[in-house]
């Protein structure tokens, strides 16, 4: 299994040969193009069954670049205080993801990043986040490709358990799969 690592700083080509830059420049598109298949968005984000949260503001297209175009949930009165899921579509494998964005709520709230298992039939905890006014980047790995349906679908959702308060709110910024 090959993995890709990008580098947020730019690497020094200078010392390239002729030959290296030339395989470079034929192969570019491709590269591209691989790079960008490796990445999964969202098709989805739904509130969930228990029907508490509402979309403040955006939509699953927010989510394709960290740019500080945020879908915004805000918490409603009542437990659990939000349920936002998510569907990936068409997932064959993956080693886990990219969320940028954060929770604005109360030290005493959390908010939980679940992965539905469709061989227990229940979610798993991922990440747990905390209030905060900044934005955090959380990379997580999923060891096993347990979590893909049969309908080649990844489910998540974002719980809020406790009761919420309405001026609470989970901002997302950025929310991909890496395939492999």
């Amino acid at each position: 299994m090959s993995q890709i690592e990008i580098v947020p700083s730019s690497p020094d080509i200078s010392n390239l040969g002729i030959e290296d830059s030339r395989w470079l420049f034929e192969n570019f598109q491709s590269i591209k193009e691989k790079l960008e298949a490796a990445i999964l968005f969202p098709g989805t984000a739904v509130i969930g069954p228990t029907g508490q949260g509402t979309i403040a503001s955006g939509d699953v297209t927010d989510l394709l670049v960290p740019d500080g175009n945020y879908l915004t949930l805000d918490e409603v009165a009542g437990a659990p205080g939000f349920e936002l899921v998510f569907t990936f579509s068409n997932v064959k494998h993956f080693a886990g993801g990219t969320i940028i964005g954060h929770y604005e709520g109360s030290a005493a709230h959390n908010v939980y990043l679940k992965l539905y298992n469709p061989v227990t039939l229940v979610y798993d905890v991922i990440q747990q986040f905390f209030s905060s006014t900044e934005d955090e980047v959380v990379n997580f790995r999923v060891p096993s490709d347990v979590y893909i349906s049969s309908a080649e679908e990844v489910i998540f959702t974002f719980l809020h358990p406790t009761s919420g308060v309405g001026t609470h709110n989970l901002f997302l910024d950025y929310f991909g799969l890496e395939q492999y």
